[in-house]
């Protein structure tokens, strides 16, 4: 439901491209190549004082910050009002006075020596410009941050950009997040442009400019984890032997004791008992002994943006995931890096997205409002090798007739939100073959003129759906089985945004909060954007979710395991959400193993551990029958027969090793 940021969530765009400017300066925020948004900059009693909003489909933060830096270009006094991308209230303040720090923000508090540069929770794009200028002034480029962190600058390159007074400098900070944040300064060390290819802010002269420097600096990140990868990747020398593993069976949803699997190359050559399958002399032998061994664990609900997706997707054993909106024009590109092992990463099965345009219009360069943009972006995404169109929430519902028969002419599954005007079951007549989102289940007994579906909100649980022998539920379940409906639920990101405490990182992400880099940790503190009696609402609802879950299960609706978040980290408490509604863990796994595959259309390669099929695995210590959240303990993974060790992948992108 957000879409991407820095992370296909604008909900990080704190960290994603916070920038510095000079006094009088404006900037445009250009989401997806459309521009939404402004920064100025102006200079007030001592103070820099700046004003940056953008919308993107009714969300998007309005901030005002006032910030004193001291002579070291540090952060004096700051703060920060307004309404965050969720539009919940900003007010945060930090004061360094004789030597103590003090800060507030709504979602900490706290004092510390004036030992490091303050990082606001909320800002605008003016103080990752100031930290690029303070880390070129230190002695080793290097500081310490506050509340915690560290961070380090280093050059990439000059660059004569058109529409720029002489050259720009490309410079990468690190420690904000998983891997690198590119920052282009001019010759005086004001901000040039921030961003990348789905968010950015950039000067007004510079905007034709933005691909010419997206290009560079992508080319610079990729050769840095180009030449991580070689290192990372361990392409055995000959054949592989998982001995004595429990393994989990995804074609008949059972765990089979002490069993071993034989893999040459790329390819699974014998699975059997560990009595019956014995290694060839020159066999790497990996010991299972209280270990369980899964397919290649599938997120069919992502939105891959930048090259560390790709290693923290296989470090957390998710080997293949299903891209549902992205850059039409670098998304293959990045496949083709992964499936020819350039870059650490999983098998991507991409979905174009369409969009019709308007105030809410999804973030997208594959718009439609006639006919004939619909063929249009049709063979656009046939052409770019996709399978499969995603409708968004503001498309003309008028239009899905010709796009569907156009999706179907070219052989394209077809699935997406449901657009205002339709309901769930309106969308399954008309020809979806798959639903995003759970909370379309509800809003589907709202009618047409329900209110518009352009956020994150849970609707009202609709009187006596619930109740035994429901008709309104009975009849969207027998519509839903004879159309073999597929469900995409999404389950946990409403606990992640709507359910947060503010208190802790976001629901999807606390059971690995202790590893995560400490800057991007804060950043995933929400609070909630809903008043107490909607929260009250909303936790009804979430509960409504979870019983429909386990309801349309038990009828033999099948659904897939996807997450809309943070790829691979997010992905196990999608799967305990699911346990927590009732399902069993087999059939969480076979969700997200077999099952995703076969929607997916990649069956006969992947999703289970057969003789002939690739060898995407993942080696787990502990039993996820009993806890699925042994899925966080990732011993080994393997990809296309090429082996991880996660802890070293793990550390090359901020994140700490594994549970023991």
């Amino acid at each position: 439901m957000l879409k991407p940021g820095r992370r296909l969530l604008l909900a990080s765009v704190a960290v994603a491209w916070i920038g510095t400017a000079s006094a009088a300066d404006k900037y445009e925020v250009v989401l997806s190549g459309t521009t939404r948004g402004e920064l100025t900059v102006s200079a007030r009693g001592g103070a820099q004082e700046s004003h940056y909003q953008f919308s993107d489909r009714g969300r998007g933060p309005t901030l005002t910050s006032s910030v004193t830096y001291d002579s070291r270009g540090w952060p004096k006094k700051l703060s920060v009002t307004g309404t965050s991308l969720l539009r919940t209230p900003v007010k945060e303040t930090f004061d360094c006075n004789g030597g103590n720090a003090r800060w507030t923000s709504a979602v900490d508090s706290g004092t510390a020596n004036c030992t490091g540069f303050y990082y606001p929770q909320e800002a605008d794009p003016t103080v990752t410009t100031a930290l690029a200028k303070a880390l070129l002034a230190a002695p080793d480029r290097s500081l310490a941050l506050l509340p915690a962190g560290h961070a380090r600058i280093e050059t990439v390159g000059r660059h004569r950009i058109e529409g720029a007074k002489g050259e720009l400098t490309l410079y990468f900070i690190t420690g904000l997040d998983f891997g690198p944040l590119p920052i282009w300064l001019d010759d005086k060390g004001g901000l040039a442009f921030q961003g990348q290819v789905w968010i950015g802010a950039v000067r007004p002269a510079l905007r034709p400019s933005v691909d010419a420097m997206l290009k560079i600096q992508e080319d610079a990140v990729q050769a840095r984890h180009m030449a991580a990868a070689q290192k990372l990747r361990k392409v055995p020398s000959g054949p592989v032997l998982f001995r004595d593993v429990r393994m989990y069976d995804a074609t008949t949803k059972r765990m089979l004791p002490s069993m071993s699997v034989l893999v040459r190359g790329s390819v699974i050559e014998r699975v059997g008992p560990a009595a019956e399958v014995t290694a060839p002399a020159d066999t790497q032998v990996i010991d299972g002994a209280g270990k369980t061994l899964l397919p290649g664990l599938f997120d069919m609900h992502t939105h891959t943006a930048l090259a560390t997706d790709g290693p923290l997707a296989i470090a957390s054993g998710v080997t293949s995931i299903r891209d549902l909106a992205n850059d039409i024009d670098t998304l293959m590109a990045r496949k083709k890096l992964y499936d020819e092992g350039k870059l650490v990463g999983p098998r991507i099965v991409p979905a174009g997205m369409v969009d019709s345009r308007g105030q809410f219009a999804g973030p997208t360069k594959l718009f439609v409002d006639t006919p004939e943009e619909a063929n249009a972006a049709i063979e656009r995404i046939a052409g770019a090798g996709y399978r499969q169109v995603k409708i968004y929430s503001s498309f003309k519902p008028e239009l899905i007739p010709p796009l569907i028969a156009a999706a179907r002419a070219r052989g394209l599954r077809v699935s997406g939100h449901i657009p205002t005007g339709l309901t769930m079951e309106q969308a399954i007549e008309l020809g979806y073959d798959e639903i995003q989102h759970s909370s379309y289940w509800l809003s589907n007994f709202a009618g047409p003129t329900a209110p518009p579906k352009n956020g994150i909100g849970l609707p009202p649980v609709p009187p006596g759906l619930l109740e035994p022998g429901s008709p309104d539920l009975e009849r969207l379940i027998a519509l839903m089985k004879s159309h073999r409906t597929v469900l995409d639920p999404t389950l946990a990101i409403y606990q992640d945004f709507l359910l947060s405490d503010a208190s802790k990182v976001t629901p999807s992400l606390q059971g690995v909060a202790d590893r995560l880099p400490l800057v991007f940790a804060r950043t995933m503190r929400f609070p909630s954007s809903l008043q107490p009696e909607r929260m009250a609402q909303a936790k009804v609802s979430m509960a409504a979710l979870k019983t429909l879950f386990k309801r349309f299960n038990d009828a033999g609706i099948e659904m897939v395991v996807g997450t809309d978040f943070i790829i691979g980290l997010a992905l196990p408490h999608e799967m305990q959400t699911r346990v927590d509604a009732g399902v069993s863990a087999l059939d969480v796994l076979y969700m997200a193993t077999l099952g995703a595959a076969r929607v997916a259309g990649t069956s006969h390669q992947v999703g289970s551990i057969e003789a002939g099929k690739l060898a995407d695995l993942v080696l787990v210590r502990g039993d996820p029958e009993r806890d699925i959240g042994v899925l966080r303990a990732t011993d080994v993974v393997m990809k296309d027969g090429v082996l991880f060790q996660p802890d070293e992948v793990f550390a090359y992108v901020g994140v700490g090793p594994t549970p023991k």
